[in-house]
């Protein structure tokens, strides 16, 4: 049994959802960003000890799978701008085709 679907795509929601997408992932980095700085200096100047030592470590070690979740979201949104294009692309070929086609079939 052949299955049939029909893939409804509106390019500007898209669009929308990826500008979205980038603004929330630079407030992201910019608030990640921030905390290591404080806790880099709260580690190096203000509260030294072996706990803050360890502390730091503990962070850095999220702040790295952190920024491999930003690399994963990155991705995704390049996925997402390619077929954005290539969508958009292959609607402008078929309108150009649809425009093509003889609208006189009967003469009238």
């Amino acid at each position: 049994m052949a299955m049939s679907a029909v893939l409804k795509v509106d390019v500007n929601i898209v669009i929308r959802n990826i500008d979205s997408f980038k603004a929330k992932r630079s407030t992201l980095i910019g608030v990640m960003n921030a905390i290591k700085t404080i806790m880099v200096g709260l580690a190096s100047t203000s509260w030294i000890s072996p706990a803050s030592a360890a502390l730091l470590q503990k962070f850095l070690q999220l702040y790295k799978q952190i920024e491999e979740a930003f690399r994963i979201v990155e991705e995704y949104i390049h996925d997402l701008e390619i077929v954005t294009e290539q969508y958009t692309k292959i609607e402008d070929r078929l309108q150009e085709k649809a425009s093509a086609l003889r609208t006189d079939i009967f003469g009238v």
